[in-house]
């Protein structure tokens, strides 16, 4: 969907069918949401896990924020302790 002002985007992926894991660490849906492509947010899951973050862009500078898991186990959601949370934080500036 888009229109003059704003996009929603919609994505879904199935990582790594040829590979020899677990179903559960193979499927992810996203959506992006943006307005004026000065702002975007976006969200999704990934391996079971609620994923999201955020992305401001003003012509030269870009900062963005995002927040996903990783669950290193065998099979998602099997072992609290193998779950790692993980905060991303860019900053881009161009010169």
């Amino acid at each position: 969907y888009k229109n003059d002002f704003s996009y929603a985007m919609i994505s879904v992926d199935a990582h790594s069918i040829n590979r020899p894991t677990h179903y559960s660490h193979k499927f992810k849906i996203g959506a992006e949401f943006g307005f004026s492509s000065i702002f975007k947010i976006q969200t999704g899951i990934s391996d079971g896990y609620l994923t999201g973050g955020c992305e401001l862009d003003i012509k030269l500078l870009t900062l963005r924020y995002a927040n996903y898991a990783i669950d290193h186990g065998a099979i998602v959601g099997l072992n609290e302790n193998l779950i790692d949370r993980r905060h991303l934080i860019e900053l881009k500036l161009l010169i």
